[in-house]
């Protein structure tokens, strides 16, 4: 549908990295090639990640609040 394809085409054209998490163990399950460009894996390697994978060691503890305050009302 045409609502399907423009988001598609705003993910993939967008200069802003867009991850889509699992909420449940926060594997990554889709990617836009900006962050294929930023993290430096292939959309295949992205896709067998988590977000604990990509994230800082010293950052890694407030995934779980990011993860709660974009389920809330979004997060950038």
């Amino acid at each position: 549908d045409k609502a399907a394809h423009g988001q598609q085409w705003l993910a993939d054209h967008v200069r802003d990295i867009i991850l889509f998490i699992q909420r449940d163990n926060g594997r990554v399950f889709e990617v836009n090639a900006a962050a294929v460009k930023a993290y430096g894996y292939s959309h295949e390697e992205l896709l067998k990640l988590t977000i604990h994978n990509l994230r800082a060691a010293e950052t890694r503890g407030l995934i779980g609040d990011q993860m709660a305050e974009a389920e809330a009302r979004g997060i950038l």
